[in-house]
């Protein structure tokens, strides 16, 4: 595997980040500068799932530590003292709590002991005498590791079950204090409307009172030796057969889907996830693969390759004009599409809460003569300009019309007018107006243009012509041929600070004629 990430990243342009990731961060919609819940949750979601992923991976959560954390607590309550009073089970929590600081301790020791007594004097032998320092290393880091584990098992282990057995002790110390609460009704009903009875309810001197202790007088009760002894094993030997049964079972499933893992990793190769930077220029974009080491070695290349097909490619470059421009306009045979991002560089997604906002405008008849510098500029350069809800909307001298939107009256008609320089064409008329933010705007946000910084991100040319006899098209002809029009188009990105290279030869070749 190693040795396939490694051609993968010589022999590509993409870079390979890491060979393990954790997961990614979700999009999630907020308003800027407050608290983002939905954001907040998914984050403690990952935390946790990370956490629990850690665990289990180490060992420190199987099904047999499960199942024995489940009984130890169906024990505990079967045994528990309901009639204790509240300053025993603060002492009870305080020995848990003090109780597990010495496992903490014994870990931190022996990890720290492995280190300086072990991991040191390797890494100085390593400096010396690289051969050895390895070796030494090796044996002395799997050694560590083992012990290092086996230690974090028992403590998280112990600690979960030091949990529980607390969190069981702080339950029921607050809800018998809320159910002792004067005319708690709950609390009368629980014993028979005795008030005097639920106020000596974990009272000093109270007698102890058990499920254990209350099941063991029953079966005393018994006045029959014979049916009471029968009684007394069958429902000891019961528990403790289901006890070691369940073990059984749990060992079984672990030891069948170990089976099945290491069956798997013969044939595939272990599980991988795989983070990968497409282009090394945008340090935001960034793909993650995940998979067995077989199938995912393919899978890059493909990913990869695919990358390079669709880069820089419009594929979703739609031709069209609203009807009063097809009833009065000519046949528009070169055009210009430029889209605004609210973010300066890929990936074009929305990022810390806040929504994406995409402006695409058309310009027709685009000169031949235009060059990237000049696009650039007709953005608004590196800074963009700011958009937002007035609407610049101007007659065309070839029959078409432009809209431009704008943070502001002036915004919107400069933008307008810089963009429109780009054509052939020339102003005839010129209407700004102001989406207000009244009726449906006003309830849904969404139809309300607030203003905000956009940037340029793309621009597509597009060139076409009908042909006149569209059966001598040749199979060697330039372009995109679709029924009787004949296309060269080409997108081409203006978020990069200079210029992107053979923009020129590019260019050029789109404003050849197509016919």
């Amino acid at each position: 595997m190693a040795l396939a990430l490694k051609l993968l990243k010589s022999e590509l342009p993409g870079k390979l980040i890491k060979n393990t990731v954790g997961t990614r961060n979700l999009a999630s919609r907020g308003s800027e500068g407050g608290f983002n819940v939905l954001g907040f949750l998914g984050r403690a979601a990952r935390l946790l799932t990370s956490g629990l992923s850690l665990l289990f991976g180490i060992g420190a959560f199987t099904l047999t530590s499960l199942w024995g954390l489940f009984t130890s607590t169906v024990q505990y309550i079967w045994q528990f003292n309901w009639n204790t009073t509240d300053p025993s089970i603060d002492a009870q929590m305080k020995n848990l709590w003090d109780s597990f600081g010495g496992l903490l301790g014994g870990l931190a020791g022996n990890a720290v002991g492995w280190l300086s007594c072990g991991i040191l004097p390797g890494a100085v032998i390593f400096s010396f005498n690289a051969p050895m320092g390895a070796y030494v290393l090796k044996e002395v880091g799997e050694e560590a590791m083992e012990e290092f584990i086996g230690n974090l098992q028992v403590v998280v282990q112990s600690g979960l079950r030091s949990a529980v057995q607390a969190g069981i002790l702080w339950l029921y110390k607050n809800v018998r204090r809320w159910l002792k609460q004067p005319g708690n009704k709950f609390g009368l009903a629980l014993f028979g409307g005795d008030a005097e009875k639920l106020a000596k309810w974990g009272e000093q001197n109270s007698q102890p009172w058990s499920f254990a202790q209350a099941f063991e007088n029953k079966i005393e009760s018994i006045d029959n030796q014979f049916v009471q002894n029968f009684v007394e094993e069958f429902f000891d030997e019961a528990f403790d057969a289901c006890v070691e049964a369940g073990y059984v079972v749990a060992g079984s499933i672990e030891s069948y889907l170990a089976t099945q893992r290491m069956v798997q990793e013969q044939a595939l190769g272990k599980a991988r996830t795989v983070e990968i930077q497409p282009d090394r220029t945008v340090e935001n974009e960034r793909l993650v693969l995940s998979g067995p080491e077989q199938l995912l070695k393919p899978a890059l290349v493909q990913t990869l390759t695919q990358y390079q097909l669709l880069e820089n490619r419009d594929v979703g470059a739609i031709v069209g004009a609203p009807l009063v421009e097809a009833v009065k306009g000519a046949a528009m045979a070169r055009k210009l599409l430029v889209t605004f991002y609210s973010v300066k560089t890929p990936p074009w997604k929305a990022r810390d809460g806040k929504e994406l906002i995409r402006a695409t405008y058309s310009i027709p008849d685009v000169k031949r003569s235009i060059s990237w510098e000049q696009v650039k500029l007709a953005c608004g350069g590196l800074n963009g300009y700011l958009w937002g809800r007035f609407r610049a909307t101007a007659q065309l001298s070839n029959g078409r019309q432009m809209q431009v939107y704008g943070g502001s009256e002036t915004d919107a008609e400069d933008r307008l007018k810089a963009l429109l320089a780009l054509s052939e064409a020339t102003l005839q008329t010129l209407t700004i107006a102001e989406e207000k933010k009244e009726g449906r705007r006003a309830s849904n946000t969404r139809l309300y243009k607030e203003s905000i910084r956009v940037y340029p991100a793309f621009f597509t040319v597009i060139n076409q012509a009908k042909l006149l006899n569209p059966k001598a098209q040749t199979p060697g002809a330039r372009g995109l041929v679709r029924g009787d029009v004949v296309r060269n188009q080409a997108r081409i990105l203006l978020w990069p600070e200079h210029e992107p290279p053979d923009v020129a030869e590019t260019l050029t070749e789109l404003f050849k004629d197509t016919v």
